[in-house]
């Protein structure tokens, strides 16, 4: 995470000379008016009484044992002390300026968090700082001003020093307290990050920083947890508490690998369950919970060659099982005679193993009976297609055909012999009486020439004939008539030509 930094103090290095020079000026004038008011009259004053002192010295003799003082001396002595007053003033006026100075330093970096990033000594600490500052107030108000003035410098300084190392120590922090984190060490994380809250408040990554070192021994306590409920085996559990510690704190690394190794823990064990329950599964043939746990299996390892093995089995099994069902279901319906079920299911087989010689041999049984059962009863059905030649030697065929089938079955049994009976009713001849008028020569087509008669008995099959009736002079006619079997009364029909022509 980059670190952006503290925005430093600008050193306000033109106002402070700014500062000096108005003091000094200030300073300046009030000695000058000072001297004015205190200092040049009484220089003044006496000189005038040293001018008069000397013209009366000059009135009278001098003797070396006079005990009069020499108005030069006395004149001397003053200026040495007025001197005195002046530079003690001037030092008192300047440490002023500097305690001044010296404050508003101190203010400005109180306001950037001295106090909490000030503790730590570097080339200096605050606490320093202050020690100066208290040691040079004690100097100024003992009034001695020119220790005091070093005081203050010395404070101006060391606040000077505190203010330039305010990036240094803010580096420092971050750094400091990243270390602690990954050691786990709260307490050091915690005041590190402290000290680079106080220098850069608003900035969010410290923030950030802050709370993962608050949060931390939460962490670590989560940690413990979750490392003592892995070696207990309870793995779920242990991932749980390793999950609570990643949420408060995603960027802690240990908590990443404890989760890490938990979870392919948990996979581990997973897929080897899942493989149980397939393998279980399979033996017992219940081939869909075999699959779904073979797809959960999938799901955490992938690839694996047990997986595929496993999954082959399952299809093999499943498929040999489906085809025993279908085989199974196949012989039932053979059975039944239901034939056209019986073909279904034995395709349903052959989709699955096409070189199933059962199947096969099923298959085609199955469709031949299938075709043999639909052509009986479509006779059965309609026995008038028996009246002709080609249908009854058909239906002849079948039956033979029904009659060598391998276990026909009731069905097809009974089915046989509704066919013998109409194949039988179909050969017997029925009589059929034929009227004329004596004068149509009347033909039946397929059976022969009658010639003209009034009345004719004549034995046909049970079917359907044409009689034709010709008479010349007249317009033919042609009557279509059906021959019932066991017809209880002959039928009877009549063929005349009656329209001329």
């Amino acid at each position: 995470m980059k670190i952006s930094g503290p925005k430093p103090i600008a050193k306000d290095t033109q106002q402070r000379k700014l500062y000096l020079a108005a003091g000094a000026g200030i300073a300046l004038l009030s000695v000058i008016a000072l001297s004015v008011v205190f200092i040049l009259p009484e220089t003044v004053k006496e000189i005038s009484s040293s001018e008069n002192k000397v013209r009366e010295a000059s009135n009278y003799k001098s003797t070396p044992t006079s005990k009069k003082r020499d108005p030069v001396q006395i004149t001397e002595t003053s200026s040495a002390s007025r001197s005195a007053d002046f530079a003690e003033k001037q030092n008192l006026g300047t440490a002023e300026n500097l305690l001044r100075d010296a404050l508003r330093l101190k203010s400005e970096l109180e306001g950037r968090g001295v106090k909490v990033w000030g503790k730590q000594k570097l080339t200096t600490s605050y606490t320093e700082a202050l020690i100066a500052l208290k040691n040079a107030n004690t100097d100024f108000d003992r009034a001695d001003y020119k220790k005091a003035i070093y005081g203050f410098q010395e404070t101006i300084r060391l606040l000077n020093t505190l203010q330039t190392s305010i990036n240094e120590r803010f580096i420092r922090a971050v750094t400091d307290g990243r270390a602690a984190l990954e050691t786990e060490n709260y307490e050091e994380a915690l005041s590190a990050f402290k000290v680079a809250a106080a220098i850069a408040p608003e900035d969010q990554q410290v923030a950030s920083l802050l709370k993962r070192a608050r949060l931390l021994p939460e962490v670590i306590e989560l940690m413990k947890k979750g490392r003592r409920l892995g070696l207990e085996g309870n793995l779920d559990a242990a991932n749980e508490a390793f999950r609570k510690a990643a949420n408060l704190d995603p960027e802690y690394h240990p908590v990443k690998i404890a989760a890490n190794r938990t979870q392919r823990l948990i996979a581990d064990r997973d897929y080897r369950d899942a493989i149980s329950k397939a393998i279980i599964a399979i033996d017992e043939r219940r081939f869909e919970k075999a699959a779904a746990a073979l797809s959960a299996a999938l799901k955490i390892k992938s690839g694996g060659d047990e997986l595929r093995e496993l999954q082959n089995r399952l299809e093999h099994e499943r498929q040999a099982a489906i085809v025993t069902d279908f085989s199974r279901s196949a012989l039932q319906s053979q059975e039944k005679e239901e034939w056209q079920a019986a073909a279904k299911k034995y395709g349903r087989i052959l989709e699955i193993d096409p070189n199933n010689g059962t199947a096969k041999k099923g298959l085609e049984r199955s469709k031949r009976m299938l075709k043999l059962h639909r052509q009986i009863e479509f006779y059965i059905k309609k026995p008038e297609r028996l009246t002709s030649d080609e249908p009854l030697d058909h239906a002849k065929r079948l039956l033979k055909a029904g009659e060598v089938s391998v276990n026909s079955g009731p069905r097809l049994a009974a089915n046989i012999r509704r066919l013998e009976d109409l194949i039988t009713a179909a050969s017997v001849p029925q009589k059929v009486v034929i009227k004329s008028d004596g004068k149509t020569f009347v033909t039946i087509y397929r059976i022969g020439r009658f010639g003209s008669f009034s009345q004719k008995i004549v034995s046909l099959k049970p079917g359907k004939y044409t009689a034709v009736g010709n008479r010349p002079g007249y317009r033919d006619v042609r009557i279509d008539f059906r021959v019932l079997n066991n017809a209880i009364d002959p039928i009877t029909i009549v063929v005349q030509c009656l329209e001329r022509i």
